[in-house]
């Protein structure tokens, strides 16, 4: 166990506030990649259409990918601060 370790509940809750945005940050990129995409397929309809789709999937898998690691980490952090509180109150 780590001796010297300070933790303020502050800086808990201001990780846990940095992956709530990291969460909605990558779920607007996908909301706009997708539209984008939809947008630019208005008037496009052939195999390069067909092609940007797949690479617009691709990208939107990668932008998804982090999100339940961060909803870990979130879960984590939030264990964290409830442990402080239990101590708290018993010290």
């Amino acid at each position: 166990m780590a001796s010297g370790i300070s933790v303020e509940r502050a800086g808990l809750q201001a990780g846990v506030q940095v992956c709530r945005t990291c969460i909605h940050e990558l779920e607007a990129a996908v909301r706009d990649l997708k539209d984008s995409y939809a947008n630019a397929g208005s008037g496009w309809h052939d195999e390069n259409y067909a092609k940007l789709g797949r690479i617009v999937e691709e990208c939107v898998s990668a932008l998804k990918a982090p999100v339940p690691d961060i909803e870990t980490s979130m879960q984590t952090i939030n264990d964290m601060i409830r442990i402080m509180d239990q101590a708290e109150e018993i010290f």
